[in-house]
């Protein structure tokens, strides 16, 4: 999408307004609008916007105040106005996953603190922040690798619990539910990570120039060096892997047992299956790749990409071969497939039985599903399997046109189009485009109303709430509305 929708940085003032309802009417859809707050322009200053995971808050920190000559900085959520700082960290606003909690990071007289739904924890020297990496993002239709802000940071799975680096006194510790916990000497902000079940939490400290990790404040062994997001938690919240280095040589911990020793280990591995039973990683050894699994090695080749497991964890699969030589493909439970110039990390659907890639020969690309080639286009991507696994859609680039294409048959042609998404009983099938200068919501389709933008959370522009609606949240002339939208 636009870079208007995916990051608004406007200069504007946020105005509160009584909140209002809109409905209008479309051909098999009703669309209803409720009046969030007005946008008026001012000369100075930026808005960053943080949308909830269920699209229907939003922050908007707004760097633009200044009082007594000095400039503050404050968080409008929902258009209501919070408390103004001598700071605030741009992209530490975070909501939690169920969008009902906000947290972020504020500085005041020289010490920076966490705030929490307005309220202020302890202060300190410095709060952690982390730096953009990539992270494996699953979802309905399959996982792919995403590039996430700097973590300052992180809510529990579920909402319940807040956790974050700060440092005292040159010792830093990670503070969970306002309560400090051990010092080191340094600690890594990206490697805060919670268990699924919310209940654990492991980090990655520095202690006496050796690195450690740390699970529900049990140091593990100390090593030269821990692998950049690799603490990983198996799905039952049970189990924990994570890469580690010492001696010049890497290998990966699982469990607390130490695996066979490598020359590097792909970046962000260990993954765990869905069923919690199976562990994978990619490794090198020499100038050879290869990928390991439950301990087993694979075929070596001169690369290979991340894996990914089936979601009833029978099957693997992951990308081969040689990118120098343009000789890729996909191996999917140890058999090689056909080769391209390269091959993109695969997708299983839902049920586990059918697999999508996206290929590249020449200057084309395209999407293989089922081992069948697709149309070939000047780009393909955002291939997604509906949640039945009967149907599978993705976007292709002709041109200067985007459209997306479902089952093999092409849609309407637009500027730009984003967030493919199928309804949770696979029925309905949505996307938000790029028409000129507007931005809309496709349905089967059909399209919505027109916007100036339609704000970001994540990866996506909108959410199904039930097999039938969905929302979001949009700008239309100065006004932020959350639409609603229920297909017939």
């Amino acid at each position: 999408m636009s870079k208007k929708s995916i990051f608004l940085c406007l200069c504007v003032l946020i105005v509160c307004v009584e909140v209002s309802q809109a409905q209008e009417r479309f051909p098999n859809r009703e669309i209803s609008e409720k009046l969030f707050f007005n946008i008026s322009s001012i000369k100075t200053g930026e808005l960053y916007p943080t949308v909830s995971p269920d699209m229907r808050h939003i922050a908007l920190l707004d760097v633009s105040k200044k009082l007594l000559g000095r400039a503050k900085w404050m968080v409008f959520i929902d258009g209501k106005e919070g408390k103004k700082y001598d700071a605030i960290v741009k992209h530490s606003p975070t909501f939690s996953p169920d969008g009902k909690n906000l947290a972020y990071l504020a500085e005041e007289n020289n010490k920076q603190f966490v705030v929490v739904d307005g309220k202020e924890e302890s202060r300190y020297d410095r709060i952690g922040i982390g730096r953009e990496i990539e992270t494996l993002a699953t979802a309905p239709g399959g996982s792919y690798w995403i590039k996430t802000a700097s973590q300052v940071l992180a809510f529990s799975p579920d909402s319940k619990r807040v956790a974050y680096t700060a440092e005292k006194g040159k010792k830093w510790f990670v503070v969970v539910d306002g309560k400090e916990g051990k010092q080191y000497d340094a600690i890594d902000p990206n490697a805060i990570v919670f268990s699924p079940d919310s209940k654990k939490i492991g980090f990655a400290a520095l202690k006496e120039k050796r690195w450690l990790v740390v699970i529900e404040g049990r140091e593990e062994t100390e090593y030269d060096e821990i692998g950049v997001g690799s603490i990983t938690f198996s799905p039952d919240s049970n189990r924990v892997a994570y890469a580690a280095g010492k001696d010049k040589k890497w290998f990966v911990s699982v469990d607390g047992k130490e695996e066979k020793q490598y020359d590097a280990i792909g970046r962000f591995s260990p993954i765990f299956s869905p069923d919690s039973k199976h562990v994978a990683y990619k490794v090198r050894l020499g100038n050879k790749h290869m990928l390991v699994s439950d301990g087993q090695e694979g075929k070596q080749y001169e690369d290979v990409n991340p894996p990914i497991f089936s979601p009833d964890s029978k099957r693997i699969a992951y990308g081969a071969g040689s990118v120098n030589e343009k000789k890729m493909f996909i191996v999917l439970d140890g058999k090689e497939g056909k080769e391209y110039d390269y091959v993109e990390i695969p997708i299983f659907s839902p049920n586990g039985n059918r697999v999508g890639y996206k290929a590249r020969k020449g200057s084309k690309q395209f999407e293989v599903i089922d081992e069948k080639e697709e149309e070939q286009y000047d780009k393909v991507l955002d291939l997604v399997f509906s949640p039945d696994s009967n149907h599978v859609a993705y976007t292709a680039v002709s041109g200067k046109k985007w459209f997306v294409v479902v089952d093999g048959k092409e849609g309407k042609q637009y500027d730009e189009v984003a967030s493919i998404i199928f309804s949770p009983d696979s029925k309905h099938l949505a996307y938000t485009a790029q028409l000129g200068e507007k931005q809309l919501i496709v349905v089967d389709g059909a399209e919505g109303k027109l916007y100036d933008a339609i704000f970001l959370s994540g990866t996506n522009n909108f959410i199904f709430n039930s097999p039938n609606s969905l929302n979001y949240l949009a700008i239309r002339d100065n006004a932020v509305y959350l639409v609603e939208e229920r297909v017939k």
